[in-house]
């Protein structure tokens, strides 16, 4: 809508992230649905690819293939809801965690399989080298079951070309776009990523280490291991298959722990493949028995907490594509409708206004959030310049708020990584920025939320009428 990204529009992800994410708002301008929904069937879609891509890797006898694509459908529809006993669908659905793992699964099953090449597969690779730009331990993963692969005869130059074409895609797409945002990306996100500033703010690792949620990851892992093990022992699967799987799942593991937050998403590429693998493992281990009873028996035993699981998902899959009341700020909601608004958050983004405006008829004025920029410009030592880094990082935002008078001004209740800082007393306590003039403070319940309100009209300089 006019902002240059990364230099006007101040953000610090990468350029796949962005990319997603405007293509799913522009398709959803274009249509009329909503930006999630939109980002919701673009997932199924992809999974569809992946369900093409599996059964061309496994095409006889469909049997064998049942445990994979079983296990495949359950990570689509749940993103290994089971794992969480919270049971946030909606919030788990659609990370782009997930989407990496339903590119990935496909992928490293039709490798080992040693199938030909076809269109759905090179369309699953390029996918694949798109979404594994967006944090380096993916594309690690991606390159580390590839180096097993190596040694597989032929088709090295169909599975490279496509992977390094959508790995390199957002990039030269921000560089035809754009030259000085291609250059802005590197000056500051990519060196604001690599320096000491940024914190993930994440829970201690000593915490998360004796969770349950831990515990369940580890035990898929181990199980995905001991199946793996006793299916290449048996001949029923290939030694490059679990060796690919096992470096891919040592990959994601270790560089999820390396995030730091601990997210419930960022397990979905771990979980996900060792949850695959495992059923797959056991499925092929069952189609190798002697007698034709206990291959039944064995199917039915595997088929059945499979078919459960996938059950249970399916009838939640309606939340998907619906707002979530537990997710919404209902205090502050009868102020929300069809305004304009900006809002103040802290790097722990609010998303429940965020999802409430995209579903409904709520404008985001140009939604600024401070990301991980904020907690770092707290962290000077020296009181004169932090308080200058600070006022210049908000100049521009109080500027925009002042010309484009938004009716709405509101502010966070959050405080993730600004230790007892929050971002109403920073910007009106500390900074002096606000109130704007045109604006009251709204007395009252409202989530926690502070709410400013325009009450007076504004020139075409953003200036408040007199007596105001």
């Amino acid at each position: 809508e006019g902002d240059t990204l990364y230099v006007d529009w101040l953000y610090y992800v990468m350029p796949p992230v962005v990319f997603l994410s405007t293509a799913a708002c522009g398709v959803a301008q274009a249509t009329g649905l909503s930006p999630p929904t939109v980002l919701h069937l673009f997932f199924l879609a992809s999974a569809a690819l992946g369900l093409r891509v599996l059964r061309q890797a496994f095409p006889a006898p469909a049997t064998r293939s049942l445990g994979l694509l079983l296990a495949y459908l359950v990570l689509v529809v749940s993103s290994l809801l089971f794992l969480d006993r919270g049971g946030s669908l909606p919030r788990a659905f659609g990370q782009r965690e997930q989407l990496f793992a339903l590119f990935f699964v496909p992928y490293l099953f039709w490798r080992a399989s040693g199938q030909p090449a076809s269109g759905a597969v090179r369309g699953l690779l390029a996918g694949l080298g798109f979404v594994m730009m967006v944090k380096p331990h993916l594309a690690a993963a991606v390159l580390a079951s590839e180096l097993v692969f190596l040694r597989a005869p032929g088709r090295r130059r169909v599975v490279w070309l496509p992977l390094a074409a959508g790995a390199l895609l957002p990039f030269g797409a921000l560089l035809l776009h754009s030259p000085a945002a291609f250059g802005a990306f590197f000056d500051r996100a990519l060196a604001y990523h690599l320096s000491d500033a940024y914190d993930p703010y994440g829970r201690g690792f000593s915490e998360f280490f004796w969770s349950r949620r831990h515990a369940d990851v580890l035990v898929l892992i181990g199980a995905a291991f001991a199946t793996g093990a006793w299916a290449v022992r048996r001949g029923a699967a290939t030694r490059p298959l679990y060796a690919g799987a096992c470096v891919a799942i040592l990959v994601l593991y270790l560089g999820f722990l390396q995030q730091g937050k601990f997210f419930f998403y960022h397990l979905i590429p771990t979980a996900g493949l060792a949850f695959v693998a495992c059923a797959a493992f056991s499925g092929w281990i069952v189609q190798s028995l002697a007698g034709r009873v206990q291959r039944r028996v064995g199917r039915v035993l595997l088929a059945l907490p499979l078919f459960a699981l996938l059950g249970l998902d399916l009838r939640g899959l309606q939340e998907i594509f619906r707002e979530s009341p537990a997710g919404r700020p209902a205090p502050i909601l009868p102020l929300l409708a069809n305004r304009r608004l900006v809002a103040l958050v802290t790097p722990s983004v609010e998303g429940a206004i965020f999802r409430y405006a995209l579903s409904h008829e709520l404008t985001l004025m140009r939604p600024w959030t401070s990301n991980y920029t904020v907690p770092a410009l707290l962290q000077i030592e020296d009181p004169r310049a932090r308080r200058k880094a600070l006022r210049r990082y908000f100049a521009p935002l109080v500027e925009r708020i002042r010309a484009e008078a938004p009716e709405l001004v509101l502010f966070s209740p959050g405080h993730a990584g600004m230790g007892d800082e929050r971002m109403h007393g920073l910007l009106v306590e500390g900074l002096r920025l606000f109130p704007i003039a045109g604006y009251r403070l709204l007395r009252g319940s409202h989530g926690d939320w502070l709410v400013y309100e325009r009450v007076a009209p504004v020139d075409r300089h953003g200036r408040a009428a007199a007596g105001n």
